[in-house]
């Protein structure tokens, strides 16, 4: 059974390293489609989202602050570097759109 078949693993994690905020998430090669767009947002506030970071295929096609692990048939690590700006707290979403 693969582990995102578990709702009680985890498969994102948050974490702080400096100034920082440390986004790590897994990706299945399913998942790496041209109808299938991946992007973390953050903000200091829950109502606006001004800082995106576009996750690629790979690192070269993503964002600056965005590393693509590929893990041949395994899942790909993703990790995503948000800065943190002073003693601003700071929020961060992922969001998975498909284009029909």
């Amino acid at each position: 059974m693969r582990s995102g078949s578990v709702p009680t693993a985890a498969r994102a994690a948050v974490s702080r390293d400096g100034n920082q905020l440390v986004f790590t998430l897994t990706r299945r090669d399913g998942a790496e489609s041209p109808d299938v767009t991946a992007t973390v947002e953050s903000g200091t506030e829950l109502s606006s989202w001004p800082d995106v970071w576009q996750i690629g295929q790979d690192t070269a096609s993503s964002s600056a602050g965005v590393s693509v692990e590929e893990n041949g048939s395994d899942d790909d690590i993703i990790t995503v570097a948000i800065p943190l700006d002073g003693g601003a707290g700071r929020f961060a979403r992922l969001v998975i759109a498909r284009s029909s």
